[in-house]
């Protein structure tokens, strides 16, 4: 199957990135963030691995609470 992307190209297939980065100032928005990926993802059938996922802070003080996705905790 395809669709008809403009008069003489037709879209056979799609590629997606399997990566994603999120930035954020601190721990509770970047929980925030995630949560709300979760959320829209969900809206198309994807979803998050937390086993996959990793979570990088660069300065500041330490995340006091761990970011998580459906319960599980995110490293």
């Amino acid at each position: 199957m395809s669709i008809q992307w403009t008069n003489q190209t037709r879209l056979t297939d799609l590629d997606f990135a399997d990566d994603l980065t999120l930035l954020a100032e601190s721990g509770d928005i970047l929980q925030e963030m995630t949560m709300n990926l979760e959320t829209e993802a969900g809206k198309v059938e994807l979803g998050i691995s937390a086993e996959k996922t990793k979570v990088m802070q660069i300065g500041g003080k330490r995340v006091a609470n761990p970011i998580t996705v459906r319960q599980r905790l995110m490293m």
